[in-house]
C-alpha cells in the first residue's frame, strides 16, 4: 500500500495530537513537514518524527507536496490555508471549528469543492458515547 504524505499546519497541542497519531500509522502515513508560524515549535515538532519544519506553510506545501494536510491553526487561520491548500489539490483534515463564521466556513467549503480536493472536519466527538446516545434519542424521537 502507498504511503499518504501528509504534513501539519500548526504546531501546538493539537497539531502534536495529530502529529503522534500519523506517527502511529506509518504503514500508512509518512509525515513530510510541520509548519509554525514559531519556527522553534515546527522545528521540535519535526524533530520527534524527523521531517521538515517551516515558519510558512505555503512555502512547506510547495517544498514538501503533501498528499493531505492537517490543519491545526487557530480558527482565523483555516479558510487562507484551506485556500492553500486546494489551489494545489492537496486533500484536507480542518480542525474544529471550521471557521469564525458561516460565510468563511462556507468559502472554505467551496474552495475545497473547486478544487476536487477531499475535506474533513475533525469533530472526534460524534463517537463519544453521550454523543451516540443523545444521537438515538433523537433517531427514536423520544
Amino acid at each position: 500500500m502507498t504511503q499518504i504524505r501528509v504534513a501539519i499546519i500548526g504546531g501546538g497541542g493539537i497539531g502534536g495530537a495529530h502529529l503522534k497519531a500519523y506517527g502511529a500509522w506509518t504503514s500508512l502515513c509518512q509525515i513530510v513537514g510541520i509548519a509554525d508560524v514559531q519556527l522553534e515549535t515546527a522545528q521540535a515538532k519535526a524533530a520527534q518524527v524527523d521531517c521538515a519544519a517551516f515558519a510558512d506553510y505555503g512555502q512547506m506545501l510547495d517544498e514538501v507536496q503533501p498528499d493531505a494536510i492537517s490543519i491545526c491553526t487557530p480558527p482565523n487561520m483555516h479558510l487562507p490555508v484551506a485556500q492553500a491548500a486546494a489551489a494545489r489539490g492537496i486533500h484536507v483534515l480542518c480542525e474544529k471549528p471550521p471557521a469564525r463564521t458561516l460565510a468563511e466556513t462556507q468559502a472554505l467549503v467551496d474552495a475545497m469543492a473547486q478544487s476536487g480536493a477531499l475535506l474533513q472536519f475533525a469533530f472526534c466527538h460524534r463517537f463519544h458515547q453521550p454523543i451516540v446516545q443523545a444521537q438515538d434519542l433523537l433517531k427514536s424521537g423520544r
